[in-house]
C-alpha cells in the first residue's frame, strides 16, 4: 500500500469533538466543580450505560457488551407472550450483582444531589441510542415494546452475543408510535415513572 504521509483529519475531528463536548458542559453545568461530576459520570464506559439500564430499560449492543465484558451485567432468556410473537425466545439483559454493587457505590450519597438529578435527566431525556449495531434491552423493557407495539424500538434489539436482531418481521410495519406515547410506557420498564421524560430515538446508524 501506497502512502503518501500523514494527514490532519482525525486529529483534526478528535479535537472538535472534544472541543463541542467541553462546550456543551460548561454551557450545561457552570460550576467547575459540578461539571467534573457530572463529566466523569456521563463520559464513563460503564456508569453511563447501567444507568441507562436502570432508567430507560435499553442501551446500544456497544454499551451492552463493554458491561458484559466487566460483568456488570447477565444475560437472560425468555418467552414471548405478544400477541405476534407468541413462544418466540427473546434475550434480555439485567444489571448482575457486580452491576447494581457498582451503581450502588457510585450513587451513594447523591441521592440528594441536584446534580444527580440532573445526570437522570439528561439520560430520561431520550428513549434510546441506536449508534448502527442495534441496542439491548432489560426483559421489561423488550415485553413492553411488544405488548404495546412499537417497532421503532422492538426492532432495534439484538441478541448481544451474536448481534442478530431478534425481531424481523413486517407484521407491525405500519405501526408508529409518538414520543410521548412511548416516554407514558415508563411505568413497565424504568426505576423511575412518575417525571417528565423524552420518548424520542437517537438513531444515528443513519448519519
Amino acid at each position: 500500500m501506497q502512502m503518501n504521509g500523514s494527514n490532519d483529519m482525525l486529529v483534526e475531528m478528535e479535537k472538535r469533538l472534544r472541543a463541542t463536548q467541553a462546550e456543551i458542559f460548561e454551557r450545561y453545568v457552570p460550576d467547575r466543580i459540578a461539571r467534573r461530576i457530572v463529566e466523569r459520570l456521563l463520559s464513563s464506559a460503564t456508569i453511563r450505560p447501567m444507568m441507562e439500564l436502570e432508567l430507560n430499560g435499553c442501551t446500544s449492543s456497544e454499551s451492552a457488551r463493554i458491561l458484559m465484558a466487566e460483568e456488570l451485567i447477565s444475560i437472560s432468556t425468555f418467552r414471548s407472550r405478544a400477541k405476534g410473537f407468541f413462544g418466540q425466545e427473546c434475550e434480555g439483559i439485567e444489571l448482575s450483582s457486580l452491576g447494581i454493587s457498582t451503581l450502588f457505590e457510585v450513587q451513594e450519597g447523591l441521592e440528594g444531589n441536584p446534580w444527580m438529578s440532573f445526570i437522570q435527566g439528561a439520560i430520561i431525556a431520550y428513549a434510546c441510542i441506536d449508534y448502527g449495531s442495534g441496542i439491548c434491552g432489560t426483559r421489561s423493557r423488550i415485553e413492553s415494546s411488544l405488548d404495546h407495539p412499537d417497532p421503532d424500538v422492538f426492532e432495534r434489539f439484538v441478541f448481544l452475543r451474536t448481534g442478530q436482531y431478534q425481531f424481523q418481521c413486517n407484521r407491525f410495519s405500519k405501526t408508529r408510535v409518538d414520543s410521548e406515547e412511548r416516554a407514558s410506557t415508563a411505568g413497565w420498564w424504568s426505576v423511575v415513572d412518575d417525571v417528565k421524560r423524552g420518548g424520542d430515538i437517537l438513531d444515528f446508524s443513519i448519519s
